[in-house]
């Protein structure tokens, strides 16, 4: 009670006063630490592992984790570079069931990556060469219709690799 009717002003002595100020910090810690917790729904996991094209690893690419519980879990993502992907627990998924999407990236031309406004450069690389192109495709399957899965675990080890093959329609470019 002397807690409250120090925050609310009740009270003259200097007394009450002292005790708000002591008060209030510790209020606001409490506040603070009860929503910084390593468990419950909304810990977040650390994630590793490897992704294969065609036996040989994916040299740039990304990799994201959407669940399928649903909720407000959220999605995640992660660089692929020359086939490995990691993410630390803090940007890590949640626990539970997530549909994985793969896609390969273009590498950057060296000559946009060491301009001094990479914007610009990217802009005449494309009106010049057009856009760069992955060195593979993937086939929808494991993308926009992904047919991977990963089931991420609060306790054990979270490593996902997937080996994915080309498609039907699609081949490894040259």
């Amino acid at each position: 009670m002397q807690i409250l009717s120090a925050i609310c002003g009740r009270g003259t002595t200097g007394g009450h006063r002292l005790m708000m100020f002591r008060a209030i910090p510790l209020l606001l810690v409490a506040v603070s630490l009860a929503g910084c917790g390593g468990g419950g729904d909304d810990a977040r996991f650390a994630i590793q592992g490897e992704v294969t094209f065609d036996g040989k690893p994916l040299p740039l690419g990304v990799i994201r984790f959407l669940p399928t519980g649903g909720g407000s879990h959220p999605m995640v993502q992660a660089n692929i570079k020359e086939g490995q992907y990691s993410l630390p627990w803090n940007e890590g998924p949640q626990a539970g069931e997530h549909r994985v999407e793969i896609v390969a990236i273009a590498p950057v031309p060296e000559s946009v990556a060491n301009a001094p406004d990479s914007e610009v450069a990217m802009g005449e690389y494309i009106r010049q060469h057009g856009r760069p192109k992955p060195a593979v495709t993937i086939p929808v399957k494991y993308n926009r219709q992904s047919e991977l899965t990963a089931k991420v675990a609060a306790d054990g080890d979270n490593t996902f690799d997937f080996q994915l093959e080309p498609g039907p329609q699609t081949a490894a470019r040259k």
